[in-house]
């Protein structure tokens, strides 16, 4: 098992024998010195670097006494700490260079979520992919090394891996907002949007997905209502076989979700006609069957229409606002539809609404099921 080395939300290197412990070095320019190379493991740091960082303005000379005591201070402290993880080699020097390599036993939190997130780009499965992303935002706990966070050297880590951490969160999120798994995106958008409020794709998506949250339980589930509502559309049409009609003529919680749908996946306006229709209360069910089943053969195959009782809805897509009123006026005109109003003096009234978001939708939903049943 190895040993892993905390850099996010605090510095901190695990004792060999997992006995806990403050820090394994009592110079705290030891301590940092190790999370400065250790932060641009595998690279070579000069030793001009290590200078400006640590002992600027100091001349050459005290400078390098400086830096080989706490190379020597660090080392030892290693040794001490890491046990027989500790190698002689992992602390190396040459004349102008200093770096760190890390022995197999020893490895970072920030080289896992790397590993991790170079894995999610890699897999070509969507929920190999979640997975992975799934696995390095999780190591990450805070800012990177934020013991060290009045050090300047720090900043640009801290800053570099913020923004990979955002971007691997909104990731995830749109990765399970296209599985359907609404919740889980909402936890990590939340997440990202913590990090960075203005982070603007994150704003949107969060918007959406409160969308759905509010009109889910509204909108997807069958409520009592609703329920009597499908009785109801059952018996406005009996014995009619709906595929030869115009229109797609659904169920009324069928017709609800497949506007859900279209509202989601294609961020469109959605405009519903409420049509009601009033006649001799004796031959009320035979007349609106008929009427109902006119209007549909005059409507388009891609619109989509329900009928509860006496209300009829039609939901109208890829259409602009005066198309919408058009065709609305073309088939409430239609020969058909006058001549059954007029034969069985059949009273009808409609509205439009235009449907924008899940919201809108839940309330109309809401309105024209619940007042059917």
């Amino acid at each position: 098992m190895k040993l892993v080395i905390k850099c996010f939300g605090g510095f901190a290197v695990p004792r060999y024998d997992g006995l806990p412990g403050k820090v394994f070095c009592k110079s705290q320019k030891a301590c940092e010195l190790f999370a400065f190379l250790l932060s641009h493991h595998p690279a070579k740091v000069p030793d001009d670097s290590l200078f400006e960082n640590f002992w600027p303005g100091m001349i050459y000379s005290k400078a390098r006494q400086n830096l080989n005591s706490t190379v020597y201070l660090l080392r030892k402290s290693l040794s001490e700490w890491l046990g027989d993880s500790y190698e002689r080699n992992m602390i190396n020097d040459n004349r102008s260079m200093l770096w760190l390599e890390l022995p197999q036993s020893v490895t970072a939190d920030f080289i896992l979520y790397e590993a991790n997130l170079c894995r999610a780009e890699r897999e070509f499965d969507t929920e190999d992919k979640i997975n992975a992303l799934k696995e390095a935002v999780e190591i990450y706990a805070g800012d990177f090394m934020i013991d060290f966070c009045n050090s300047r050297w720090v900043k640009k880590f801290q800053e570099q891996y913020r923004e990979i951490q955002i971007e691997a969160l909104y990731e995830l999120s749109e990765l399970l907002y296209l599985k359907h798994k609404n919740t889980g995106s909402l936890k990590y958008v939340a997440k990202a949007l913590l990090m960075n409020p203005q982070n603007q794709n994150a704003r949107r998506l969060k918007n959406v997905l409160l969308d759905i949250h509010q009109a889910d339980s509204t909108v997807t589930r069958p409520s009592a209502p609703e329920a009597l509502a499908t009785v109801a559309f059952s018996r406005a049409l009996p014995n009619i076989d709906t595929d030869f009609l115009g229109a797609f003529v659904v169920d009324p919680v069928r017709f609800f979700r497949k506007v859900q749908e279209w509202l989601i996946g294609e961020e469109q306006r959605i405009t519903i006609l409420s049509v009601k229709v009033s006649c001799d209360e004796s031959t009320k069910q035979k007349h609106i069957s008929e009427y109902i089943t006119t209007l549909a053969s005059l409507l388009r195959r891609s619109d989509l229409m329900t009928a509860v009782r006496d209300v009829t809805l039609v939901a109208f897509r890829e259409l602009s606002e005066n198309a919408t009123r058009r065709t609305v006026k073309r088939v409430l005109s239609d020969e058909k539809i006058t001549h059954l109003t007029s034969l069985h003096s059949i009273q009808v009234s409609y509205t439009m609404s235009a449907i924008t978001t899940l919201h809108n939708l839940a309330e109309l939903r809401a309105r024209h099921i619940q007042e059917a049943s």
